[in-house]
């Protein structure tokens, strides 16, 4: 999945300009480069903001479950619409905006999905391995990196040139989707709450129930504790939990 996502947001980044310098009569937009460097430079700007503001009020207000799923649903129909706007008859500055906005919204909900996949990764082992599964994370993210520009760019030039109306400029945005379905499809049953919220040392039976402890209570809670238990905060409640390390 990691490869997955990282082949879709580095093959669209490289992919998307070269789509928008193509002639039209070849399918792109033939648009000049200060013009695609000015959407992209705003694209950068407008995913900041994102970043900063809006996923987070997004993760309060529905959640991170239904935003990953919300998120996979909106990018695979999307690019789909994505090669038809040049058929619009946009004025210079409207098609810059409609520009950038694509690339703002495909690459926000690309990053939402690459945020899932780095919590799930961090809760799926103990502490002390999360080194080693993230230098296994950084391997798949590379590998796919390196897959995803070469493989959709060259597709793209292949089907540019191709008078198959199956097999045109709408051909690199499809495989885009079926990428984008894929990882819908596999991280509805990876990328669960439980896998998103819960680390692993909170998965063992009891753990799981809350121990609510009051200030007055600490005393009395601290000389229940069994010799091979200790009390730890769970990362998703806040509340003390009793955790047996032998268990862990």
């Amino acid at each position: 999945m990691q490869c997955l996502v990282s082949m879709m947001d580095a093959g669209f980044v490289q992919m998307y300009p070269l789509w928008l310098l193509a002639s039209k009569d070849s399918g792109g937009l033939e648009w000049p480069v200060p013009k695609i460097g000015k959407v992209l430079g705003w694209s950068g700007v407008g995913q900041l903001l994102f970043q900063f503001f809006v996923y987070p009020a997004l993760c309060k207000t529905i959640g991170i479950v239904w935003l990953l799923r919300g998120s996979g649903v909106l990018a695979a129909a999307s690019f789909i619409f994505v090669p038809d706007i040049q058929r619009a008859n946009w004025s210079e500055n409207w098609s810059c905006v409609v520009g950038a906005a694509i690339v703002i919204f495909l690459g926000s909900c690309i990053s939402v999905v690459e945020t899932a996949m780095n919590l799930a990764s961090a809760n799926a082992v103990p502490v002390p391995m999360r080194g080693k599964i993230g230098g296994i994370f950084a391997v798949a993210s590379s590998f796919g990196r390196v897959i995803g520009p070469a493989g959709l760019c060259t597709l793209l030039a292949w089907s540019l040139q191709s008078s198959n109306v199956l097999l045109d400029y709408h051909a690199v945005f499809v495989i885009e989707m079926v990428l984008m379905s894929v990882m819908f499809v596999l991280g509805r049953k990876v990328l669960t709450l439980e896998a998103l919220t819960i680390p692993i040392e909170d998965r063992h039976g009891a753990e799981y129930e809350s121990v609510s402890v009051s200030s007055a209570d600490i005393t009395n809670t601290s000389s229940q504790i069994l010799p091979g238990d200790t009390m730890a905060t769970s990362k998703v409640d806040n509340r003390p939990r009793r955790r047996d390390l032998s268990a862990v």
